[in-house]
């Protein structure tokens, strides 16, 4: 963690119009086969093969949750462009073919002149995250690979804030070196997922251990006791 980071995590949060409207948030979405986003990285492959195969409307809850993360990336996001100008893009576009399929995503924070990608969560939870978590590594793996796919250019840190969604003095970052094989690792998983869509097989359920307490705020979370039985049993355990 640099001092740096936590002065700028520190100074007042500009107040503004920020680009996600609400109606962006609340629109139905539903994912286009061949196209897979870094952002779905470590996520339980078979929530993802039902969000490409459904449409799905998002509830209020889910609604509130996405504006309060988008508020506060954009407080953060505005900080960090304020302090290193012109050696920071924020929502940084990244897109590459790879065996056949697009692999997509947005960097929060890229500071150019460092070669260090940062990505923004927000959370419920801050006090029990004691580090990054196997997706968002995976997530930040893959932000790394394609960047380097597409610009020449090797990423040498990459950084996560953890920033409480109820008070925006709480926060923890951490940070590692990039691993090309956890990016590869996970683009095998795309092309598994994708190998699914295409033949209409729904994937087995594998949520990363200690992400378990994710199914139960699953729209899916029924068709998997129906599909595997004692599923509820797994879980809880």
């Amino acid at each position: 963690m640099s001092i740096k980071d936590e002065e700028i995590l520190a100074m007042p949060r500009m107040t503004g119009m920020f680009k996600t409207s609400f109606k962006e948030l609340t629109k139905s979405r539903k994912g286009k086969v061949g196209n897979y986003r870094c952002s779905a990285s470590g996520l339980c492959m078979r929530k993802q093969y039902f969000d490409y195969t459904n449409k799905i409307k998002v509830g209020r809850p889910t609604q509130n949750v996405f504006l309060l993360g988008h508020w506060h990336h954009y407080l953060i996001q505005s900080n960090y462009n304020k302090v290193h100008g012109d050696n920071c893009t924020i929502e940084y576009s990244l897109e590459s073919l790879i065996d056949g399929i697009h692999v997509t995503g947005h960097i929060d924070i890229l500071l150019h002149d460092i070669a260090r990608i940062i990505d923004i969560k927000t959370t419920s939870n801050l006090y029990n995250i004691k580090g990054i978590s196997e997706k968002h590594e995976k997530q930040l793996n893959m932000y790394a690979y394609l960047y380097h796919l597409m610009t020449g250019i090797k990423i040498k840190e990459l950084s996560i804030i953890y920033q409480d969604s109820y008070n925006e003095e709480k926060h923890k970052i951490y940070s590692i070196k990039p691993n090309e094989q956890i990016a590869l690792a996970q683009i095998e998983e795309f092309k598994s997922l994708h190998n699914s869509l295409e033949s209409r097989d729904v994937p087995v359920w594998n949520v990363a251990e200690g992400d378990e307490w994710m199914c139960y705020r699953c729209q899916y979370l029924s068709i998997c006791n129906e599909m595997d039985a004692g599923f509820e049993d797994v879980i809880i355990r």
